[in-house]
């Protein structure tokens, strides 16, 4: 009786050791107590020993203790070095172009690697030459600003012809504006400094060579050459002791006649006299240029024409204040040349069988 009691207490204590961890020397190990590192994943292998009767026998729990942590450590890092959640299987940004790689040995792609360039625009030529833009005939040079010719595998120039219209050949080989130090330039001229057009009055040539000023009797460039050619738009002015008469200049005297510069006036016919004087201004010199003057046929002190008497006058005319005219009758005036003062005018008779006074007047 005692027996059976005593064994049916043995077990009972036993199965509630065994559901609550316990055996008989005391508490076992759990394979979840593993130790956990400071990344949030678990630890070492953990291994749990069982004391209990009978066990013997270790019990490894095979858990590897960089697991979960790790990945979860390396998908956050991920995701900070990129910005964003694009996830391990989002690509990099693509390269720029001229960091892709080795260039094409090609007029569009010339150059080392990494700096790829073209040559459709290069002044040295638009071939690709080894692996830097250049010429392997002039072909390669006809827009360069160099030079036209293809020498020693870059665009240049041996003389002005291989250059742009306007430019020259420096010592150089290289085509450029400057023609300092006598240079020839392709066309118009050079001003001593710098290729011109040389179309400007001040600034003319056609054959390269040093510019001329267009003034005196050819004031104006045309053509690269300097002309007579005056009064028309962007004409030059006529120089000292030329005036400008139908469109050309002329040298000042006899019936062509103005101040330096100035349109010519025709003095043939000029009341003043039909000679030109030293001011430019029609006038005389003598009674022989008064002959066709409206306003007497002498030659006064001061170089222009008029009258002293009535006989300087056309037939029929007074002469009142140094000049002809029919007005007669008032203080300062002559008798009339022929026929009589009709109170203020010349006439040929007084009418009738009437003469005139002793001072010329119609009675």
């Amino acid at each position: 009786m005692r027996l059976g009691l005593g064994l049916a207490l043995w077990v009972g204590v036993g199965l509630m050791a065994s559901a609550c961890g316990l055996d008989g020397g005391g508490l076992s190990e759990q394979a979840g107590d593993a130790s956990v590192d400071g990344s949030g994943g678990v630890g070492d292998d953990a291994q749990v020993t069982g004391d209990g009767p009978g066990s013997g026998v270790d019990a490894t729990t095979g858990l590897e203790g960089g697991g979960a942590g790790e990945a979860g450590a390396n998908d956050g890092a991920y995701r900070d070095a990129t910005g964003g959640d694009a996830g391990p299987d989002a690509p990099p940004p693509p390269p720029p172009p001229q960091d892709g790689g080795a260039c094409t040995g090609t007029q569009a792609s010339c150059g080392t690697a990494g700096q790829c360039v073209s040559c459709a625009l290069s002044p040295l030529g638009t071939a690709c030459v080894g692996s830097a833009c250049g010429c392997t005939g002039s072909g390669d040079c006809s827009a360069s600003s160099q030079g036209g010719r293809c020498a020693q595998g870059v665009c240049g120039c041996n003389s002005h012809a291989d250059c742009p219209t306007g430019q020259a050949c420096s010592s150089t080989h290289v085509c450029s504006t400057s023609c300092a130090g006598g240079l020839t330039c392709n066309g118009g001229c050079c001003d001593g400094s710098s290729c011109q057009p040389g179309d400007a009055n001040a600034a003319c040539g056609s054959n390269g060579g040093g510019c001329q000023g267009c003034a005196s009797s050819t004031p104006t460039c045309s053509g690269g050459s300097c002309s007579s050619a005056c009064g028309g738009p962007n004409d030059g002015t006529c120089g000292s002791g030329q005036c400008c008469s139908t469109g050309q200049c002329k040298g000042i005297g006899g019936s062509s006649c103005a101040p330096s510069g100035q349109a010519c006036v025709d003095c043939t016919n000029a009341a003043a006299g039909s000679a030109c004087n030293g001011g430019g201004a029609c006038g005389c010199v003598g009674n022989g240029d008064c002959k066709n003057s409206s306003n007497g046929g002498a030659c006064l002190l001061g170089g222009a024409c008029g009258c002293n008497v009535a006989s300087d006058c056309p037939a029929g005319q007074a002469c009142s204040s140094f000049k002809c005219s029919t007005a007669c009758g008032t203080v300062g005036s002559s008798f009339c040349n022929g026929g009589c003062c009709s109170q203020t005018t010349c006439v040929a008779s007084c009418g009738g069988n009437r003469m005139c006074d002793v001072m010329g007047q119609c009675p």
